[in-house]
């Protein structure tokens, strides 16, 4: 038996001493890249999400999600902003509380903000240093 973590973790490679832990994948994680300027985590899981990671503070930006159609995508951030590739598959997307599943246009006027979600990208790309 092996137990599988769920994280993704950053180390000095000169002293070893681990700097950063992200945790938020539901299980095990098969995938990780670094921007090119060194900004941005992205990590891959068997989840089926894409989280992107702010490096200098291990904070969670986004998670993004393929979805059942050619081209399809939903983000959302960890306070539930969202955005989508929109067209006919987001009649099949809605927000779950519990067991109650809510259509997207319940929340859609309060939480569909794709350039709040495009200004975090970028705040993090400047805070690199």
């Amino acid at each position: 038996m092996f137990l599988v973590d769920k994280t993704v973790k950053l180390w000095e490679v000169k002293t070893g001493k681990e700097l950063l832990t992200l945790s938020g994948h539901t299980t095990y994680v098969s995938s990780v890249h670094f921007s090119p300027d060194g900004a941005l985590i992205a990590s891959g899981s068997g989840d089926s999400t894409v989280k992107l990671w702010e490096v200098k503070t291990g904070k969670e930006i986004c998670t993004l999600i393929s979805l059942a159609a050619p081209n399809a995508w939903a983000a959302y951030t960890p306070d539930n902003l969202y955005n989508t590739s929109g067209g006919p598959i987001m009649e099949r997307i809605g927000f779950r509380d519990g067991l109650v599943v809510y259509p997207e246009e319940e929340f859609k006027a309060e939480l569909f903000n794709p350039s709040e979600i495009a200004a975090r990208i970028q705040n993090a790309l400047r805070r690199k240093t």
